[in-house]
């Protein structure tokens, strides 16, 4: 990069080193997250995809290229052919929807088509958008992290002044499709985007899509990225208008005729996947909140005769030891972008204790049942705690916190 594009460019002020070298470094601007101390320079796991740092000035060097189709004043880093690549749409998720780039993403912003790249950190927002049908380019960089719609609501500011635009808000027509009934679209759904085999799955359980039909050739979705909650109407068999505003929504469906995946119109780089029945946020908050509950009132309960009933009290304690230590690790989760922390670890132990546990308490639950030891609400109670327990273990299990790195 250096070689090939920092130089030629003159972008003297930028690196994709980490650390930045001393003089760069000493002049790195502080970035900020809300509720949590002034941040330092972060360092970026997927360094091609996020490890530059830059300044406004050098950005606009490197949109006059792309502008230019690969040529600022003397210097060409890229051939014309490649550089039109570059801006061409190459797929998309759905027909309806905009797509991708060899680098950059297509927006559809009010009858103009934006090249865009995000860079969100932690403690730090940045947004390039190119038209290069209008010439245009603009960069902004904000030093606070999660302000992702400022710089969309920053250009729309500057179109608007700049550039002759349809209207922003076109209501959306009554459902002209002949597939009225909307029902198979609703259910809970989860961004591509997602980590299948650690603890960060868990991400998951805050962030989920919910689709409801409401009537006829209408939907409410809420969770989405760039319309979070709004009545969507449908246009067309799978495809749905915003209706205070023109952004568009598409589902896929199967060989089967099965809905399989929803995606937002200005939202290219990824897309919502149904969550099926059993990873539903909702029941496991159930699991949770029913586990929470027992797991607290046993101990209290058995606390004269823990000694005569082993296993289920013991399982009871390490399990609330677990969540109190699991909430812990998700008030500091931005940690986990760079690993498992020790303190993790050692919580992640508890779960295979109670593992084992849970298997020792349905033991001596059979064994209470088969030989009739205690009393029958004793007997019913030991094995109800074995069995959410269970259940527990399950969701753990769903959720990557039984063979998370230890």
């Amino acid at each position: 990069m250096d070689a090939h594009v920092l130089a030629p460019l003159g972008m003297t002020s930028s690196s994709f080193r980490q650390p930045l070298s001393p003089s760069l470094a000493a002049r790195l601007a502080t970035g900020y997250r809300l509720s949590l101390a002034p941040g330092a320079f972060e360092w970026d796991l997927e360094g091609p995809a996020g490890a530059l740092s830059s300044t406004a000035a050098d950005m606009a060097r490197f949109m006059i290229a792309h502008l230019g189709k690969g040529r600022l004043g003397a210097v060409r880093i890229l051939r014309e052919e490649t550089a039109e690549a570059m801006q061409r749409r190459q797929s998309a998720n759905h027909p309806a929807v905009s797509g991708l780039t060899y680098g950059f993403q297509v927006l559809n912003l009010a009858g103009q088509r934006v090249l865009f790249q995000p860079g969100d950190m932690l403690y730090f927002t940045a947004a390039l958008f190119l038209l290069p049908e209008q010439d245009l380019g603009l960069f902004v960089a904000y030093n606070r992290g999660r302000a992702s719609e400022a710089p969309t609501e920053l250009l729309r500011a500057l179109l608007a002044r700049l550039v002759p635009l349809a209207p922003w808000f076109l209501p959306a027509p009554p459902g002209s499709s002949s597939d009225r009934e909307v029902g198979r679209f609703a259910g809970t759904y989860r961004s591509t985007r997602r980590n299948e085999s650690t603890l960060e799955k868990l991400q998951e359980l805050f962030s989920p899509v919910r689709v409801r039909a409401i009537a006829p050739g209408t939907l409410w979705v809420s969770g989405l990225a760039v319309v979070p909650r709004a009545l969507w109407v449908q246009t067309e068999p799978g495809v749905f208008r915003a209706q205070a505003s023109p952004q568009l929504i598409a589902f896929r469906e199967d060989g089967a005729g099965q809905v399989t995946h929803l995606f937002e119109g200005n939202f290219p780089s990824a897309g919502y996947s149904r969550v099926p029945w059993y990873g539903v946020p909702a029941l496991h908050y159930a699991v949770l909140a029913v586990g929470a509950l027992l797991f607290s009132l046993t101990p209290i309960v058995w606390s004269v005769s823990a000694i005569r009933r082993p296993g289920a009290g013991t399982l009871c304690v390490v399990n609330l030891l677990f969540l109190a230590g699991m909430v812990m690790v998700l008030a500091r989760g931005q940690e986990l972008l760079y690993g498992v922390t020790p303190f993790a670890r050692a919580v992640l132990v508890l779960s295979l204790i109670s593992a084992g546990l849970t298997g020792l308490t349905l033991f001596l639950a059979l064994i209470a049942l088969r030989r009739r030891f205690w009393s029958l609400a004793g007997r019913l109670h030991y094995l109800i705690v074995g069995l959410v327990g269970l259940a527990f273990l399950a969701s753990l299990r769903y959720w990557n916190l039984l063979d998370s790195p230890i």
